[in-house]
């Protein structure tokens, strides 16, 4: 007969939540101020923490914990995809608040000529949403520059918006933290470096010759590039995701080991404190609205705002 005792350690996640809620509310007399999504996370982290220091004696890699761990919520591959969206949302948000983003970009623009912006906002995008694995959030912090060296110089404004935006769309699809790029290789059971070599190869020609066109298009433009300041530790979090994915550590861990060295800079250069901090990483679950694109966040008990405009069901169904 199997009779497996339980652990008092297996309360643990769950002691460390309850705790961790009341301490803060306490501290901050403020109920609100430990998102409840923050909370769960943190549990689930202590919890993969505990199942990762059991799995040398069950036999088990890290990739069949988490595994499992997605199984628990219905279908590993789609479960993950969304683990791996979420960890995105809040390497992102991180990554804004703390500056990394502007820095990014500001570096970019000062390193490169005046003559060849245009090709510039192109790779700036690539590497931009490479490192962040969205799309939309490339847009985000490099189209108000594109915007601001279009007026400033005889280039289109679409011509300099067509070049963020397909810079965007090439980073995305090669990133290694893309929802789109964990279903591609969980589905057909191949490694993310096979994959992007595969990719890689495949746009390299697209890419060169956008490039080249961009450059026969681009005119000299006059910027300020005094104003273009940046910070070598804000550039820390994008080195570290893009090495580790690179040398094939699972991406839970490079993604979690980005947004905690996030954490640490922001702390650090004082960008937010601790409770700022797991505002910033609630306020992580956005969502797109359909209809005109802005960022939405559902907090609290996870209930969506009552739209003001909608039609009652009655008149619906009288209609």
């Amino acid at each position: 007969m199997n009779n497996n005792k339980g652990k008092f350690s297996g309360l643990m996640p769950l002691i460390v939540f309850i705790v961790l809620y009341i301490v803060i509310t306490i501290v901050t007399h403020n109920a609100s101020a430990l998102p409840l999504n923050v909370g769960i996370l943190i549990a689930m982290i202590i919890a993969l923490i505990q199942c990762s220091r059991k799995r040398r004696t069950d036999g088990n890699t890290f990739d069949d914990i988490i595994t499992m761990m997605c199984k628990g919520g219905g279908d590993d591959t789609l479960i993950l995809m969304f683990f791996i969206f979420l960890e995105a949302g809040i390497f992102y948000l991180l990554a804004e608040n703390m500056g990394a983003v502007n820095s990014v970009s500001n570096l970019g623009l000062k390193l490169l000529p005046s003559s060849m912006v245009l090709p510039g906002l192109f790779v700036i995008g690539c590497v931009l949403s490479f490192a962040m694995g969205t799309s939309m959030g490339t847009v985000t912090a490099l189209m108000p520059v594109a915007i601001n060296i279009a007026g400033k110089t005889d280039m289109g404004l679409a011509l300099v918006c067509g070049a963020v935006v397909s810079g965007a769309m090439f980073g995305d699809n090669l990133s290694f933290i893309s929802d789109t790029t964990i279903a591609a290789t969980r589905t057909q059971e191949v490694e993310m470096r096979d994959k992007f070599r595969a990719n890689f190869l495949m746009v390299l020609p697209a890419v060169i010759l956008t490039i080249v066109y961009y450059a026969m298009k681009s005119t000299s433009t006059s910027l300020n590039k005094s104003d273009l300041t940046w910070s070598a530790i804000q550039l820390i979090p994008y080195i570290l995701v893009i090495v580790l994915s690179l040398i094939g550590v699972h991406v839970i861990i490079s993604m979690g080991a980005a947004i905690f060295s996030g954490l640490i800079v922001g702390w650090a250069q004082g960008s937010f404190g601790f409770i700022k901090s797991l505002t910033v990483v609630g306020d992580s679950c956005w969502r797109w609205n359909r209809s005109n694109g802005e960022h939405r966040s559902y907090r609290g008990h996870g209930r969506r705002p009552r739209r003001t405009d909608a039609v009652p069901r009655r008149n619906r169904l009288a209609a």
